[in-house]
């Protein structure tokens, strides 16, 4: 590979605009309700280079790295010849054909960063996911379910915010739900003694409780209806037996005179 003169201004430029970009990503990550704290997620950290470094294992078995070892790897890392000839470079790969040499031409595997505005583009996206997964789970939080909603409209709206937030906690979803609804609703108590695990398991339980009610209630018409049917007809034949007992009573009078 050919060695190309490096221009330190350039180096120095680039290094300052990725500096501000890092400044900027701390200050929102301060800002932000859902990502403050003292640990950084991989996640949250994916678009930055040479993320793998920072891999951490904890006693639980996650993957996160906390904001001072972020601090050491990126002095130690930023000092390096290597990154500064990335930062200018990228990788440049010496391309030889038949005919002709052609020129030393950058190139990048795909989805790389190139540039300040890629990168800042990438962090605008990023920043705008976790501040709607976060209006997701205070909304999920938040519902109540009203006293005109049907419980199979309710259940619907929840499945679809709960679906929107990711890495929920089964028991946290389902217990959340289940204090969403009416404090007189059936379907509750329902829940409350078979106990469902997941939330795809506590609507099946909630549809099949909605699809029962509706079955008791059509039989409880049925019956309704047909003993409104049956009551004209016994006060009919009553009637009936009364005429019938007096013509007894009056054929015995017109007997006994004659």
């Amino acid at each position: 590979m050919m060695k190309l003169k490096q221009d330190p201004t350039v180096i120095k430029q680039s290094e300052d605009k990725l500096a501000k970009v890092l400044d900027v990503y701390e200050q929102r990550l301060e800002e932000s309700r859902y990502l403050a704290g003292e640990e950084f997620t991989l996640a949250d950290l994916s678009h930055l280079p040479n993320t793998q470094y920072l891999v951490n294992r904890t006693d639980r078995g996650d993957q996160i790295t906390s904001r001072k070892n972020v601090g050491r790897w990126w002095d130690e890392i930023s000092g390096r010849d290597s990154l500064k000839k990335v930062v200018e470079l990228q990788r440049l790969v010496y391309f030889k054909s038949s005919r002709a040499v052609t020129p030393l031409v950058p190139f990048s595997p795909r989805d790389s960063i190139l540039t300040f505005d890629q990168l800042q583009k990438i962090f605008v996206k990023t920043y705008a996911h976790h501040k709607d997964k976060e209006e997701n789970l205070y909304t999920l939080i938040s519902l109540k379910q009203a006293q005109e909603k049907k419980l199979k409209v309710f259940s619907k709206k929840f499945l679809e915010l709960a679906r929107k937030v990711d890495n929920l906690d089964k028991k946290i979803t389902v217990s959340a739900f289940t204090n969403t609804l009416q404090l007189d609703c059936k379907a509750k108590e329902h829940l409350f003694l078979n106990k469902p695990s997941t939330l795809e398991d506590t609507m099946e339980k909630v549809y099949g409780y909605i699809d029962l009610e509706r079955m008791m209630s059509e039989r409880h018409k049925f019956t309704k209806n047909v003993l409104t049917a049956k009551g004209p007809l016994t006060d009919r034949n009553r009637k009936r037996s009364n005429d019938a007992q007096g013509d007894k009573k009056r054929t015995k009078k017109v007997i006994r005179k004659l």
